[in-house]
């Protein structure tokens, strides 16, 4: 019975004629943009709840005595019957989490964060995306290398990043400046 309701209803969600937005409209009421928020939240403890409870079910009908076999072939069939419940519940997760990134819930509460610092968010992400494929990539290069080698490769490699790092940091203490001198007077709520 949950199963069919959740289902529906991530169905719905990935369909667009239900839609999260409003839960992180802008309007003047952060606390109703964080009870929201936090509903949504609450929604996806419960899918992964059923979808836990479903999974169980199917373990404990195949009983303790069961294969490595036996279990794989039943977790792949699992996977069949409830790859849309699942691949709605990684949406609605994904969703949720860029969300909670982009409008945090106390951010609300100080003001926005300005676009140059969003920017220099997006530009660091990016680099650390950039040196994490590089490092995957050395990794696998040095496979059969000595673990000084290694080592000695990964150090060389962060130092090439160093300096881009280094540029992004200054560049976001200059902003975070420039707004600390833009601000006048005790920043503290009054009582």
């Amino acid at each position: 019975m949950k199963i069919t309701k959740l289902k529906t209803l991530l169905i719905a969600l990935l369909a667009g004629s239900v839609s999260a937005a409003p839960l992180f409209a802008q309007d003047d009421d952060a606390d109703s943009r964080r009870e929201a928020a936090l509903e949504q939240r609450q929604e996806l403890r419960e899918s992964r709840a059923t979808l836990r409870e479903a999974w169980q079910a199917v373990r404990e009908g195949l009983g303790e005595e069961a294969s490595e076999e036996a279990i794989q072939a039943a977790r792949e069939q699992f996977k069949e019957d409830f790859a849309e419940e699942i691949e709605a519940q990684k949406e609605l997760a994904r969703e949720l989490r860029k969300n909670i990134r982009k409008r945090a819930f106390f951010r609300s509460l100080r003001g926005d964060v300005p676009e140059e610092l969003t920017d220099l968010r997006e530009q660091t992400k990016a680099l650390r995306n950039e040196l994490r494929a590089a490092r995957r990539e050395l990794r696998e290069e040095l496979a059969d290398a000595t673990p000084e080698e290694r080592e000695a490769a990964l150090l060389a490699l962060r130092e090439e990043f160093r300096d881009d790092f280094r540029d992004l940091k200054e560049q976001r203490r200059a902003i975070i400046e420039e707004l600390r001198d833009e601000q006048d007077g005790d920043r503290r709520a009054e009582d």
